[in-house]
């Protein structure tokens, strides 16, 4: 068995066994100072999770419409900081974080943990598991994105998806109370 295995299996004992237990994944994550060894991590351990997947794919754009077609395949490759994956695979119960401010008197702030609860074409419907919002029912829609100023790409785009990315695994900047 190798480190990463063996990491997994002691943060996230049995879980492909894990139904309905949303303190079992919420109050663990592995935290990591690099996203490809978050997104490595959470591939492996959305896998193992129990349930039916959903992929959610973005819509990337061009800022330019005439540059579209050209760099389409190039925008669906990107991984910026900050703005959830192209390919958003899901199960129910599974946990998420928030990328975006989206209604902070609602509690759905950048950071906030949720888990869907269920997962639909345009809507997922999560809750949120921490903080004085713990237990309220909340739908997240696709919203278009961009990266931030200071992330250089050949050309200004904007990706059209769900702001949430899986958070069994998390950058130590996305680091929250446990």
């Amino acid at each position: 068995m190798d480190a990463l295995q063996s990491l997994i299996d002691t943060v996230f004992p049995n879980i492909e066994s894990r139904i309905e237990s949303t303190c079992s994944t919420i109050n663990q994550a592995i935290l990591t100072t690099k996203n490809d060894f978050v997104d490595e991590i959470n591939d492996i351990l959305i896998n193992k999770f129990p349930g039916v997947a959903t992929e959610y794919f973005s819509f990337g754009e061009t800022l330019d419409p005439n540059d579209q077609a050209q760099y389409e395949d190039f925008l669906n490759s990107l991984a910026p900081t900050g703005l959830p994956p192209h390919k958003l695979l899901l199960k129910p119960n599974s946990p998420v974080i928030l990328l975006r401010n989206l209604d902070p008197t609602e509690g759905l702030c950048n950071g906030t943990r949720l888990i869907c609860r269920s997962l639909n074409k345009n809507v997922i419907h999560a809750e949120i598991v921490v903080g004085d919002f713990a237990g309220k029912d909340v739908f997240i829609h696709r919203i278009p994105l961009q990266p931030t100023s200071d992330q250089q790409y050949p050309v200004p785009f904007k990706r059209t998806q769900f702001p949430i990315r899986l958070c069994f695994a998390m950058t130590i900047r996305h680091r929250v109370k446990l």
